[in-house]
């Protein structure tokens, strides 16, 4: 698969729980990621469907920014029953390519699709 056109400026890692700080050079992999072989990315339009899929039971989640120019070479865009997704591989996330982390929470009742139209992260 080949990437989006245009291509996105950033892309995202959605975390269950907060990130050690200040971070890492290397972040823990996820056991899906461990698992998988790569570490499972979204695009800013994914994020809230990603979320709603995966992170159901989360009232918060963090997400790692990623300038898409630190990692390209990594990146391998593959499909999924949801879509084409960034995928990175032979690289790890943290202080030399995560360029932020946001925390985002959500009220009781409310789907991520409400807390992700309410904020601008892209």
């Amino acid at each position: 698969m080949s990437a989006p056109n245009p291509p996105p400026q950033y892309i995202y890692k959605i975390l269950p729980a907060a990130p050690p700080q200040p971070l890492p050079t290397a972040l823990p992999l996820s056991d899906l990621d461990s698992s998988d072989g790569f570490i499972h990315l979204s695009v800013a339009a994914q994020v809230s469907g990603t979320c709603a899929r995966f992170f159901t039971a989360a009232n918060q989640i963090w997400l790692l920014r990623v300038a898409l120019k630190d990692v390209e070479r990594d990146i391998k865009w593959e499909d999924s029953k949801s879509g084409v997704f960034p995928h990175l591989y032979d690289q790890q996330l943290g202080v030399g390519n995560v360029e932020s982390v946001m925390p985002f929470e959500r009220s009781s009742g409310e789907g991520w699709e409400e807390v992700f139209k309410r904020a601008e992260f892209a």
